[in-house]
C-alpha cells in the first residue's frame, strides 16, 4: 500500500510543528507582535475582558490620547477610532495610581 502523503511532506510538517513547540517552549515569538492595535485587538493583550472596559480608562484618563491611544479618524468623521501603542499601556497600567499624572 502507497502512502497517501508522501515522506517529504511529512516531514516539513514535522519541522514547523517542532519549530512552533520550540519557539512557545523558549518564548521566542515566531513573528514580532505589533507595537500598536486597534482597541478591538488590544482588549485580551492588555487584560481586559471587552472593550466597554478599555473605553471607560480611556475617557477616565487613565489611558491618554495622544500618549498611549491615537485616534486615528478620518477627517471630519465624528466617531473616533481609536488604537492602542500596546507597549506604552502596559507601562502606564503597571505604574503605581499615585504615580500617574493627569488622573
Amino acid at each position: 500500500m502507497e502512502p497517501k502523503i508522501p515522506l517529504s511532506e511529512v516531514e516539513r510538517l514535522v519541522e514547523i510543528k517542532v519549530r512552533q513547540v520550540l519557539a512557545e517552549m523558549l518564548g521566542v515569538a515566531t513573528q514580532p507582535e505589533p507595537s500598536v492595535l486597534s482597541l478591538k485587538n488590544a482588549v485580551l493583550r492588555l487584560g481586559y475582558q471587552s472593550e466597554r472596559q478599555l473605553y471607560k480608562d480611556i475617557e477616565s484618563g487613565l489611558l491618554r490620547v495622544g500618549i498611549e491611544i491615537e485616534d486615528r479618524r478620518r477627517p471630519g468623521a465624528k466617531k473616533a477610532r481609536y488604537f492602542i501603542d500596546i507597549p506604552a499601556a502596559r507601562k502606564r497600567l503597571a505604574s503605581a495610581p499615585e504615580k500617574r499624572k493627569g488622573l
